[in-house]
């Protein structure tokens, strides 16, 4: 399906002299390939091991690109080829070879000027910040205090606002009164109200404070920008690192994006915790200042509320050049999120809204997976990706990330609060509202009525057979068809677009938990003491209002890219089960390409990028079906690692000859744990440094642990390896590694290491750098393959079958359809590559891996005969498979094997 990377011969660059040394091999070959997928518009699959520079790589190749086609934008307009008067390297357009050469020549001199102007005000502004900058730098090791300029002056301010509240009288209930709305008029439904105030009033307004700023006569970036996509905050200050790296940290403007969690430096919104509350009050505070409210009430601690001084002092009216001076740092030199966050503490100016300023006028844009994937997400901060390049790093999971970005949840429970809400809401303000705000929020309130009915087991559970899949009905969730699922629910006839478009435009659901963060005992007195609404935690009254709209946004979704699944509780059917949390709804999203393929049709290209993607078709047929083959490029290099620093072996027996048989019905008894026990046992007495055991799941941890504590294993595993295991709860995590690792650096005798038990899929199978003494040896237990009996892998398996069945009638082409029992088999592998992918990890680095299970040695046997390898080992990544080795004489082999590579080592 994938065009060969060796394929493109034109528009290609051999020299990439911005890598900071000279590169390897399958660096310069990375660099050299990807130039020419951007360059020719193509949809890019490349797999780079870790530790083969990958990060650098993708920077240097993609922002040669960018330089090069900038200077080619230049010549064009006559900033190269042409001086100004004379008119050349201006192409004449169908429009204009009919008007006199002197007045198009005019037309292109003036253009050429105004883009000559715009350049050197963009290096005026972006000097002075970096003098600034350097300014700054230098005072902070006076003393903090030397960073607070301007403080003073903030300080007034803030004393001044104190005072002017103290002096108004509020009207407390005005703010929360959702702004006249009309949408029946097919318009753009925006409120008929204008805003009364100045400053920030939204999140669209929020971004455009910076005009007053004499030298930002425009200078947004027209052309391309490139995009970088990271799964973490972690691996963007990785991507900031190396860009600093390379001299385009001075040739061009970048800008690290992040949410207002990470980002906000307002101490009273700060401490409310959770990213929703975070996010609503920060709006409450630029809508309550642009609205002439006088006073905004915060957070409530223990039901007492608590007064925010009038708007947010970081972001307010009178700081516009303030702001403009912090986009222009933000330009002037890479910043990674701390970065932001400092230098918007040290000169007082909202870190988060300045880097949504710089945004345009940025080259490079750093930014999570979820401001991408997601379109409201994109809409919202105003990503440009249309005529960009959008590169998404560690793209194993990235239909997983798309699947994710746009599946909703709800539970009854908050249905449930979110009807107490609505109810309470419309009590206090039904005669204030405007009839259309009215019917809306009666309609939401009807909608939230008929999702609770569905997720308590109500008419979704007695719907028809037409919308349902009857395997999944059979099983301890029902799923449905989203068309099925609204008649059965009487939703079929509310337009959810229109509600949706309300919830989205008019903001109420700002003026819904604000009200009901500011109010939740007048709530809660009006709807009944024992109301959902008084029960539910303030941090999870936001999160309950933005499950209700998540959900409605998804039964928007087309009726074949999605399924309704029904969750029951342990008190589902029962009565008060919404109090309880019986119940739920989940919408999954079947077709990834339905909503990534937005991102595909707008960008000038997109790249894939992962230490491995094995296997690329099922990717490219799950997010760009309907690309032609020659459009898409797939590149692999090989590792730095040579295959003699590798000891791969399949193992199918362990020390007593018993079959090691790691699938769901046998891995858990105590003959196949205590096997388990010795194999590891034997290979910590031979492995130094660090030993890692992946389990295929935490459930068969659990188990694993239990029995080895009780059988006495775990004590004789102590005294060679320290043994740890890792932890559910992902704030124990941390804890966990780094006790890890200093029992591997420093030992107690008599144990010469440690040994880290984990999970294939958690946290620490993907991510985790392993290398050198902390991974010298991984075990698999086992094969990796998901819970067949999930239901909603079951319906994507479902739905995979039906998209094949409809190629093989569409086409008749060599290249076949993926179907559902490759795509289970894919997964599995996938799964398994990330975690043994977790050792070796440089050139100088050396590690052994041990595939414990039959299964693994029935498709490594061919090697043996001289033949080749069998599903799914045929899905392990290229520069692995050379380092192969089959145990066909048992486990003697493997003892003997590990000695032979760590001897060698020696």
């Amino acid at each position: 399906m994938c065009a060969k990377a060796s394929g493109e011969g034109e528009g290609g660059r051999a020299e990439f002299p911005a890598f900071p040394f000279e590169p390897y091999a399958i660096q310069q070959g990375f660099m050299e390939h990807l130039y020419r997928a951007i360059e020719h518009g193509k949809i890019g699959m490349f797999e780079s091991p870790t530790g083969t520079g990958k990060t650098l790589s993708l920077l240097c190749g993609a922002l040669h690109w960018l330089s090069d086609d900038r200077a080619r934008s230049m010549g064009s307009l006559g900033f190269l080829s042409a001086a100004p008067g004379d008119g050349a390297g201006m192409a004449a357009s169908p429009a204009t070879e009919a008007l006199p050469g002197w007045l198009t020549t005019q037309a292109d001199d003036l253009q050429a000027q105004r883009e000559r102007d715009r350049a050197e005000r963009r290096a005026r502004r972006t000097e002075r910040a970096r003098r600034e900058l350097e300014a700054e730098r230098a005072r902070s090791a006076t003393g903090p205090s030397a960073l607070l300029q301007g403080g003073g002056a903030s300080t007034r301010r803030a004393v001044e606002r104190r005072e002017t509240d103290a002096k108004s009288k509020v009207d407390d209930d005005a703010r929360f009164v959702v702004d006249d709305w009309d949408s029946d008029d097919g318009g753009s439904g925006a409120p008929k109200r204008r805003r009364a105030g100045g400053g920030v009033s939204s999140e669209s307004d929020a971004t455009s404070g910076s005009d007053d700023d004499p030298d930002d006569a425009g200078g947004a970036a027209s052309g391309p920008q490139v995009i970088i996509c990271s799964r973490a905050h972690s691996q963007i200050t990785q991507l900031v690192g190396e860009l600093r790296r390379t001299p385009f940290a001075q040739e061009m403007h970048s800008v690290a994006l992040a949410s207002r969690q990470q980002l906000c430096i307002n101490p009273a919104v700060r401490k409310l915790g959770s990213a929703a509350r975070i996010n609503e009050a920060c709006l409450d505070l630029q809508r309550t200042k642009s609205s002439g409210t006088k006073k905004a009430r915060g957070a409530r601690e223990d039901g007492k509320a608590t007064a925010m001084a009038k708007g947010c002092e970081f972001l307010c009216k009178g700081r516009e050049r303030d702001r403009a001076r912090m986009r222009d740092a933000i330009l002037a030199a890479p910043m990674d999120i701390e970065d932001l966050a400092k230098l918007g503490s040290s000169r007082r100016v909202c870190p988060y809204y300045a880097a949504r300023d710089a945004l345009p006028h940025a080259d490079v844009v750093c930014v999570p997976y979820s401001s991408v994937l997601s379109r409201s997400a994109r809409e919202a901060l105003g990503l440009r990706v249309a005529g960009s390049v959008v590169i998404l790093d560690e793209a194993h999971n990235i239909v997983d990330a798309v699947n994710g970005a746009y599946s909703a949840t709800v539970t009854a429970k908050q249905l449930a609060a979110t009807m107490a809400h609505l109810a309470g809401y419309l009590s206090k303000f039904s005669s204030r509202l405007s009839p259309s705000n009215l019917k809306y929020l009666r309609t939401m309130e009807l909608v939230a009525g008929k999702l609770l009915d569905a997720a308590n087991g109500g008419k979704p559970a007695r719907a028809p057979d037409a919308g349902r899949s009857d395997a999944t009905a059979r099983g301890s969730e029902a799923a449905q068809t989203i068309n099925a699922f609204l008649f059965a629910s009487g939703l079929d006839n509310v337009n959810m677009f229109k509600l949706m478009r309300y919830m989205r435009e008019s903001k109420v659901l700002v003026k819904l938990s604000s009200y009901w963060e500011a109010e939740s005992e007048a709530v809660a007195a009006v709807v009944g003491s024992g109301s959902a609404s008084a029960q539910v935690p303030s941090g999870e009254r936001m999160a309950a209002l933005h499950a209700f709209a998540g959900m409605v946004e998804a039964l928007t979704t087309a009726d074949d890219d999605g399924r309704l699944v029904r969750l029951q509780g342990p008190s589902d059917g029962a009565a008060g089960s919404a109090a309880s949390g019986g119940g739920g709804l989940r919408f999954i999203l079947l077709n990834a390409a339905s909503q990534f393929g937005r991102i595909v049709s707008e960008a000038r290209s997109v790249i894939l990028a992962s230490g491995t993607l094995s296997p690329v078709a099922s990717i490219a047929q799950q997010l760009f079906p309907e690309v032609p083959g020659d459009r898409i490029l797939h590149y692999s290099c090989g590792h730095v690692i040579p295959p003699s620093s590798l000891l791969l072996m399949a193992a199918g027996r362990g020390p007593t000859s018993q079959v090691l048989d790691f699938r769901a019905a046998t891995r858990s008894s105590d003959a196949m744990v205590d096997e388990l026990g010795r194999l590891v046992a034997n290979v910590s007495a031979i492995v130094p440094g660090g030993v890692v055991l992946f389990l295929p799941s935490f459930g068969t941890l659990d188990v694993v642990r239990r029995r080895w504590q009780a059988s006495g294993a775990l004590d004789g595993l102590a005294k060679k390896k320290q043994p740890f295991f890792e932890p559910t709860a992902a704030a124990e995590l941390e804890g966990v590694l780094a006790k890890y690792a200093s029992a591997v650096r420093s030992p107690n005798a008599p144990a010469t290491g440690a040994l880290l038990v984990a999970v294939v899929g958690g946290k620490l199978s993907e991510g985790i750098n392993f290398g050198d003494d902390l991974g010298r040896c991984v075990v698999v237990a086992g094969m990796p393959y998901p819970n067949r009996g999930d239901p909603e892998l079951q319906e994507r398996l479902r739905f995979i079958d039906r998209c094949a069945a409809k190629v093989q009638v569409k086409t008749s082409g060599p290249e076949p359809a993926l179907t559902s029992a490759e795509h289970y088999e894919n997964l599995c592998m996938r799964a398994l590559n990330q975690s043994i992918g977790r050792a070796a990890r440089h050139a100088g680095d050396f590690a052994a891996i041990i595939l414990a299970d039959v299964r693994y040695e029935r498709a490594a046997e061919g090697l043996c005969g001289g033949g080749g390898l069998r599903a799914p080992l045929t899905k392990l990544p290229d520069w692995m498979k050379p380092s192969l080795r089959v145990a066909r004489r048992g486990f003697g082999d493997v003892m003997v094997g590990l000695r032979s590579f760590f001897a060698s080592r020696k």
